[in-house]
């Protein structure tokens, strides 16, 4: 496998890959649309780059863990293959990076985006073989070459070399050392038919076809077959509303929910309205409740709550979990393909636009904030039990049973207590000049989260109960310093082991502080 300087982001061998995505549509035929690409991708070496392919399936933390340490394969040196999918793009290209390979190809698999039992745009919303999703890998919110400040036209821009010099000082996660690109399931066929070694595992295999429709072997290299090297130049019907957002906005989505029809009550069995749908579709905890999910960074709400601390939603209508949305990120996102596939007679548009102008009228025009402090409490207080019971697990024995809980439970108990408090006192109100005292408190309880120093080696983070999991930007994790501390501690030994357990003493004590904090935060009058 070679990477061409000359068109780093793009992939050659022999028999030549696309070097744009087919059209098939004239809606696609738009000059202003660029060519798959990777952002702030290393470019590649002036003499080129060349060696064989190793296939990592994900690229995630437990793919490279389980390539080296039980199927005996090192990437070291290689240019890794993987597949789109389960975490972000830009934490598939830091992964590669700690486990040194020389490049990175991502492709669609067939199985995830267009299963066998389809055909692809513009037959359905499925992606066609040269389908390539572009998007960054940048682990930080905005542009890093103008950092903390708005990317706007005139803005003073940092160099590469800039960026990395100053991303240390700065504490910004760094761009990608190594050349990456993205390919679409064509033209990973002719790659992965290539790659020779040991037959990856079941779980490893894909979807992707030959020439004679048959689906080929996901093989782990790095052997290549005949010494070739390559050259480097949904189901509709289980679509749901979905909300998420910081704990105080469950009842408030919850309730407006309620009030908006649901387009698709066919489809639903008679679900009357959109929170109809959330139930008939959607996953709930053990006790048959609705999950009201939290927040990760792949959105713009993720400066508000992560630097400010604002309280954030977001709302969606998400597709079938099992596949998602095929043309993410594509050319083949199209007018054509929303009016035909996604939602003819844009009837979810007219719902979540309903739902989201009833919601806003809420927060806009009622005297008293309704967003809720107790529902706050309560997801803090789940939290700290699951952590308790993580800690006791036998993973981590004897060492997490010397993590004291201690006051992060007496903390906890008290920001629930204060929470109750602050509720019943908040509804029953009704001076003005005392409701929005109140109001305010409302709103400062978020910000009594923010951790001006930020969470360890993630200063750009500061807020200490929900953050982005530092594995996956696009997941939220409750908790995050104290569970990022945690991650894989029961594999080290001696003095890193030691160390490692003192951070995530040190973790608990912050988190427990804070949690003080917004305990205090709703005991105070304000005046």
């Amino acid at each position: 496998m070679s990477l061409s300087k000359t068109k780093p982001s793009m992939i050659i061998e022999s028999s030549k890959s696309a070097e744009v995505e087919e059209i098939l549509d004239e809606t696609q035929d738009d000059p202003l649309v660029f060519n798959p690409f990777i952002a702030y991708a290393k470019a590649t070496p002036e003499e080129g780059l060349s060696a064989p392919l190793v296939y990592v399936n994900y690229a995630r933390k437990e793919d490279f863990i389980r390539l080296v340490e039980d199927l005996g394969v090192d990437p070291t040196g290689h240019i890794c293959i993987c597949r789109y999918g389960k975490i972000f793009r830009g934490n598939k290209a830091r992964e590669a990076e700690i486990y040194g390979c020389a490049g990175l190809i991502i492709f669609s698999d067939s199985a995830d985006y267009a299963p066998d039992w389809s055909e692809p745009y513009p037959e359905s919303w499925w992606l066609p073989g040269t389908g390539a999703q572009r998007g960054t890998t940048y682990l930080d919110n905005g542009d890093p070459e103008t950092p903390f400040y708005p990317s706007i036209a005139g803005a003073y821009r940092w160099t590469r070399e800039k960026v990395e010099k100053y991303g240390a000082k700065y504490d910004l996660p760094g761009l990608p050392n190594i050349p990456i690109t993205p390919i679409g399931y064509n033209d990973a066929e002719k790659l992965l038919i290539g790659i020779g070694g040991d037959k990856a595992p079941q779980d490893w295999q894909g979807g992707i076809k030959d020439e004679n429709g048959n689906v080929i072997d996901y093989n782990l290299g790095p052997d290549m077959i005949d010494g070739q090297k390559g050259f480097i130049e949904a189901n509709s019907a289980k679509r749901s509303f979905a909300t998420r957002g910081t704990p105080n906005f469950e009842d408030l989505m919850f309730e407006t929910a309620k009030t908006v029809e649901n387009p698709r009550k066919v489809e639903d069995d008679g679900a009357a309205t959109i929170y109809d749908n959330m139930e008939y579709r959607n996953s709930k905890d053990e006790n048959g409740k609705l999950i009201f999910g939290g927040v990760g960074s792949g959105s713009d709400y993720a400066p508000f709550l992560q630097q400010v601390g604002v309280s954030v939603c977001d709302i969606s209508w998400k597709c079938d979990p099992n596949y998602g949305y095929p043309v993410y990120h594509s050319v083949y996102e199209t007018v054509p393909l929303v009016e035909k596939f996604v939602d003819p007679g844009y009837k979810i548009h007219q719902a979540v636009a309903k739902f989201t102008a009833k919601m806003l009228a809420k927060l806009s025009q009622d005297a008293k904030i309704p967003l809720k402090v107790v529902q706050y409490a309560a997801r803090i207080a789940k939290e700290v039990n699951a952590l308790e019971s993580t800690l006791a697990n036998v993973v981590y024995a004897p060492r997490g049973s010397e993590v004291d809980l201690t006051f992060l439970k007496q903390y906890s108990n008290q920001f629930t207590q204060a929470a109750a408090d602050f509720q019943t006192k908040f509804e029953s109100s009704t001076n003005d000049d005392e409701i929005r005292r109140l109001n305010d408190q409302v709103m400062r309880v978020e910000r009594s989260f923010i951790d001006p120093n930020g969470l360890p080696e993630r200063l750009q983070y500061r807020h200490v109960v929900f953050a982005p999991s530092s594995k996956n930007s696009y997941a939220s994790a409750a908790f995050p310093a104290v569970y990022d501390a945690l991650f894989e501690i029961e594999k080290l030994t001696g003095e890193e082991e030691t160390t490692a357990w003192e951070m995530v003493k040190e973790q608990v004590s912050t988190l427990s502080f804070f949690i003080h904090n917004a305990a205090q935060a709703l005991k105070l009058t304000i005046i």
